[in-house]
């Protein structure tokens, strides 16, 4: 919050899934399959579920919000090289990085759950600006989204704003988070109260949802 400035934070995604964890050794001894694991560092690993053809060279790969920051560390992202269909029984696609040292997954992450963020949008923020009313009982507040920037590990001292207006008219608007107290921090809950009024006449909207920080 700065002034009368509020903002929250997303980094959104354009798929996701599940990946191989280990080598299938048992049944498939010949070709055991593109595992991502903690121990040995790899180019690239093999999806057990589709990959949408959406995803394209230089999206990134995300796997797990172990610190409940670590989403907006951008060298905690791996860019994607390609996808490509993996080989019979070994999985659904082969996702190969452009990393030629490899990546391991997170250490204490055993969740096998990958999210791909698109390159152009590493990250999203809605920003109320304003909140109240004129003389005539309209709101004067103004809901912005904001993107096209990179997003940082600090969070930012002031609410950007940006062209792009998402809601006008805003009376009344409060974003509170609040994350779940413990070591990893991957869940945590989030509470949105918007009012809208125009010539004394209002509306107000208050919601709620538990989001999990983890993919």
């Amino acid at each position: 919050m700065a002034g009368q400035h509020q903002c929250i934070e997303f980094v959104p995604t354009k798929d996701g899934g599940r990946f191989r964890t280990a080598k299938d050794y048992r049944t498939n001894p010949a070709g055991e399959g593109n595992a991502l694991t903690a121990d040995t560092a790899t180019t690239s690993f093999d999806t057990l579920t589709a990959v949408d053809t959406s995803v394209a060279r230089d999206d990134f790969v995300f796997v797990g919000n172990v610190n409940g920051g670590d989403v907006y560390d951008t060298s905690k992202s791996w860019p994607i090289q390609s996808v490509t269909a993996a080989a019979v029984g070994q999985g659904r696609n082969t996702i190969t990085l452009n990393l030629p040292a490899g990546v391991t997954a997170p250490a204490g992450y055993e969740g096998g759950r990958f999210v791909v963020i698109p390159q152009n949008e590493r990250a999203v923020t809605y920003t109320c600006v304003n909140p109240g009313t004129d003389g005539n009982g309209t709101g004067k507040g103004v809901i912005y989204r904001v993107t096209g920037y990179m997003p940082g590990k600090a969070p930012a001292t002031a609410c950007p704003t940006g062209p792009a207006i998402l809601v006008t008219k805003v009376s009344d608007c409060n974003i509170l988070y609040r994350e779940s107290q413990g070591a990893t921090q991957q869940s945590g809950y989030m509470q949105l109260r918007l009012g809208l009024s125009e010539g004394g006449e209002s509306a107000r909207l208050t919601m709620g949802a538990h989001v999990e920080n983890t993919p």
